[in-house]
């Protein structure tokens, strides 16, 4: 019986220390790609700017104005789908590690 436990006790403490892992590498991977999201973002926000400019001026149609505010509205959703992947990661790091109370209390402003 005592045996059974130890051996239910390792396995349990080779979960936890894999979720951790998973959880951190999962956070390395995510950081990165929310700075390239934000670069999309911003580099589409321009586009539509100078878009926007060239059809007052005459020179883009209203289809291009279409497409660059469709490429805006994509790069602006891939940003926040990535923001939330990544808080949820965020999550799932610090409940792996105990400390979810904490993760909440920091996010949502409480004591």
């Amino acid at each position: 019986m005592l045996k059974q436990a130890e051996l239910n006790y390792q396995d349990s403490e080779k979960n936890v220390l894999w979720s951790v892992e998973q959880a951190y590498l999962n956070l390395h991977d995510l950081y990165p790609k929310i700075q390239t999201a934000r670069e999309q973002t911003d580099q589409a926000k321009e586009n539509l700017r100078v878009t926007n400019v060239r059809y007052r001026e005459g020179i883009n149609t209203i289809v291009e104005v279409i497409d660059s505010q469709n490429t805006f509205i994509s790069a602006q959703a891939q940003y926040y789908q990535t923001l939330c992947n990544y808080y949820t990661q965020m999550a799932a790091l610090s409940y792996s590690t105990g400390t979810i109370k904490n993760f909440l209390l920091e996010k949502t402003g409480g004591n």
